[in-house]
Parts: structure tokens; C-alpha cells; sequence
């Protein structure tokens, strides 16, 4: 007769409480991130065929706020303009404005003031391409005799 008694096996260990413990980080850093609003900026019309540059950097909008990520005014031109000269591009590639076609001019100026008290070089105004004649004149979508 055995009288041994048999080997008891631990039961292996339970994920669950590693799982709970994940899906508390993520709801914890969902709710404590910073979502930077929206910047409503519509931007002027050109005419020239030039580069297309990179996204702005910089945004001015209707009201004249200057607004980089969650930052607005002062800071907000300090941080781009610092941002712009540590980039991989350095401080010789163009910085990108996106100003609003209906902003005051008040503030592209106090923007310009800005990135060169920066030492910011070159500056590209981001815009918007014009459409083509052949479009815009009511003539020649109407088959007129004027060349497009």
C-alpha cells in the first residue's frame, strides 16, 4: 500500500491582474492627456507657383492669435521659433507660417517682429493655390471665344 501522498501542482500564475493593471494605465493616460484644440485658419489665396513647404509651424488665426500646439502669444512664438532652430533642418530652412486670410495684420507683423528678434532667416507664408482661369472666369467655363 502507497501511503504517499501525491505532489500537489501549483496552479499557474493568473495574467488577469497584469491585464487590469494595463487597462488602468491607458484609461489613466487617456484621460490626463492634453488635447490642443483645433486652430481654425483659412489661408490667403496666391497667384505664384512656388515650393510647397512643410506644415506650419506657426499658426495665426482670425482673431490674431498666435498659437504653436497648446501654447498661444508670447510663448508660443518663443517655443516655435526654438523649436524651429533645433529641428534636423536647421536654423537655414524655411520657417512655415499659416496665417489666416482674414487675421489682423497687426499680428503677422508682431509674428514677423518675433521670429526675427529669433534670429529666424527665412520665413515661408503658407498659402493657398489660386484656382485656374478656366475656372474662375465665367467665360471660359461657358465655352467663350477668350483663350483659358
Amino acid at each position: 500500500m502507497d501511503l504517499q501522498e501525491p505532489e500537489r501542482k501549483e496552479p499557474p500564475e493568473s495574467v488577469i491582474p497584469m491585464i487590469n493593471v494595463v487597462f488602468l494605465l491607458l484609461i489613466f493616460f487617456l484621460i490626463s492627456a492634453t488635447l490642443t484644440p483645433p486652430v481654425d485658419a483659412t489661408p490667403p489665396v496666391s497667384a505664384a507657383d512656388g515650393e510647397r513647404a512643410d506644415p506650419p509651424e506657426l499658426v495665426i488665426d482670425k482673431s490674431g492669435a498666435i498659437v504653436f500646439g497648446a501654447l498661444r502669444g508670447e510663448d508660443a512664438l518663443a517655443a516655435a521659433a526654438a523649436a524651429h532652430k533645433s529641428s534636423s533642418a536647421g536654423a537655414n530652412a524655411p520657417f512655415a507660417l499659416l496665417a489666416d486670410a482674414e487675421a489682423p495684420g497687426a499680428a503677422l507683423s508682431k509674428a514677423m517682429r518675433g521670429l526675427a528678434i529669433a534670429e529666424v532667416r527665412k520665413v515661408a507664408l503658407t498659402t493657398l493655390r489660386a484656382a485656374p482661369a478656366s475656372a474662375a472666369d465665367p467665360e471660359c467655363a461657358a465655352g467663350g471665344d477668350t483663350p483659358c
